[in-house]
């Protein structure tokens, strides 16, 4: 009986640490960071904050379940326990010295080149730190054997108490500001609306208006391109060219939705609910033209928060039974790894999960005749299926060559904003990129 009950305490023992070790050194990356990311840059993100935690929570759940597992049996191999138990904590630990308290700048992640060799004695510290802190942590690791635990639970209450307080604070305001027609309805599902891309070029019999925003494309080369091939200005009648335009802000998300309401963003609110409110206002031009009857269309998916995609204001877009994290909201993985981790690894996490945000393929080397020629013979070769988060101006052109319809009754308005040519360079004429 004493011989069983010491194995139950042991496996228990196994048990509670494994948990608590696996708990600390998931926890910090794949939950702590990215909710620490996503509050830190609210306008970035289309899914609220509630949705958000709860993918990021339900995410690291398999990543804690399978190194809980491990964990476990290899605890109970009495000999590489404390070794073990040093290993995991001294990562964990590390992990959260690097992202919280070294965190070197190395720039935005807006398609530079990193010159990694530029910072060697960045690499020489991280590496001094890591091999540092970590030797004396497994050379105690008798002492660190009977306190793991404490220690544990200690750093992941250091960063979970205010993490907590900030996301209870910022999903309780959201609920606030939420309608008063919105809170009767409690035990209903929640609605997802998402833009329609089958639509996207899907025009009017009688009249249509769109949008064409040329995103940081310089100002010059539209008219170099016009003035080499003047035939071209015949099949652009109707259209209205405006240089030298400026937007309300420095960055896209800012000025967008001040070119469909009119109103800039001048900082009296937070821009979260300035976004929002822009696109439902009554000066908006989506709203005006929705409740004149005519049929809406917004193609730019990384400035429409999903609160904003409604019928009120759009027509082009689908129902979902359930909402959904998906795109770049769910891609915080390879980024929160990046941040916590020596140099060493984040050159490799930064190939690994192409951080650079620059687009793959060499097509934009090429002359822009000979590119578009080659999609038109062989059009398997390029995705014309409408997929916004990968989209090129090339293949833009390409899906409205290949599937611009008519079938409205009823006018038509779109909003098209082209983003492939993007700080911090621009591209001539021949789609090259000048830096």
């Amino acid at each position: 009986m004493h011989s069983y009950s010491g194995v139950i305490k042991t496996f228990l023992n196994n048990f509670f640490l494994s948990t608590v070790l696996s708990l600390f050194v998931v926890s910090g990356v794949l939950l702590f960071k990215p909710l620490n990311i996503i509050l830190g840059n609210p306008a970035d993100f289309t899914s609220s904050i509630s949705e958000l935690t709860d993918y990021y929570l339900s995410g690291m759940g398999a990543y804690f379940l399978g190194l809980s597992i491990v964990s476990l049996i290899v605890l109970s191999i009495g000999k590489l326990k404390p070794f073990y138990t040093a290993l995991l904590f001294s990562i964990g630990l590390l992990f959260y010295i690097q992202s919280n308290l070294i965190n070197w700048n190395y720039g935005l992640l807006d398609g530079r080149t990193i010159y990694w060799n530029g910072f060697w004695y960045r690499e020489i510290i991280d590496l001094l730190i890591w091999f540092g802190i970590g030797g004396i942590i497994i050379a105690k690791r008798e002492f660190l054997l009977k306190n793991a635990l404490v220690f544990s639970l200690a750093i992941i209450l250091i960063q979970a108490v205010p993490l907590g307080m900030n996301l209870y604070n910022k999903i309780s305001e959201s609920s606030e500001k939420k309608p008063a027609s919105s809170k009767k309805i409690q035990n209903s599902p929640p609605v997802n609306y998402s833009i329609d891309y089958e639509k996207q070029f899907l025009f009017s019999k009688n009249k249509n208006i769109f949008i064409f925003v040329l995103d940081a494309i310089s100002d010059y080369a539209l008219e170099e391109v016009l003035d080499e091939h003047p035939e071209l200005a015949e099949r652009l009648d109707g259209f209205i060219r405006f240089n030298n335009v400026m937007g309300t802000g420095g960055y896209t998300r800012f000025s967008v939705p001040a070119y469909i309401s009119g109103k800039p963003y001048l900082n009296q609110e937070p821009f979260i609910d300035y976004t929002a409110n822009a696109f439902k206002s009554d000066d908006s031009i989506l709203k005006v033209l929705r409740e004149r009857h005519w049929n809406t269309g917004f193609y730019k998916h990384t400035i429409l928060r999903r609160e904003s995609i409604s019928p009120e204001i759009l027509t082009e877009i689908k129902l979902g039974s359930a909402r959904r994290v998906g795109g770049a909201d769910s891609d915080l993985k390879g980024l929160s790894l990046y941040l916590s981790s020596p140099q060493s690894l984040k050159r490799w996490f930064y190939d690994l999960f192409k951080l650079a945000y620059i687009w793959e393929g060499k097509a934009w080397e090429g002359r822009s005749e000979d590119v578009l020629a080659k999609s038109s013979a062989n059009s398997e070769k390029f995705n014309l299926t409408p997929f916004p988060n990968n989209s090129t101006d090339l293949k833009f052109i390409n899906n409205m060559l290949h599937t611009a319809s008519v079938g409205y009754e009823r006018p038509s308005f779109k909003y098209y904003h082209i983003n492939g040519a993007h700080g911090p360079y621009t591209i001539d004429k021949k789609f090259r990129i000048k830096n």
